[in-house]
């Protein structure tokens, strides 16, 4: 049995794990800037994104 967030406990029909992926992080240090799009790039942010990322997804366990 599966689900979207991986294979079930038989018993207890809960996920036997999850995980998360993050990929291309986008660090510089160098000042915000702006894609060629004209997206906002906040690139010295990058670390601290990712670390609000992680502590939310933990604090859902």
């Amino acid at each position: 049995m599966f689900s979207t967030n991986g294979p079930l406990d038989a018993n207890t029909k809960q996920p036997l794990f999850s995980f998360g992926v993050i990929t291309d992080i986008q660090y510089a240090d160098i000042p915000d800037g702006f894609s060629f799009f004209g997206v906002p790039r906040f690139y010295r942010h990058s670390f601290q994104v990712l670390q609000r990322a992680v502590c939310k997804w933990n604090s859902l366990k």
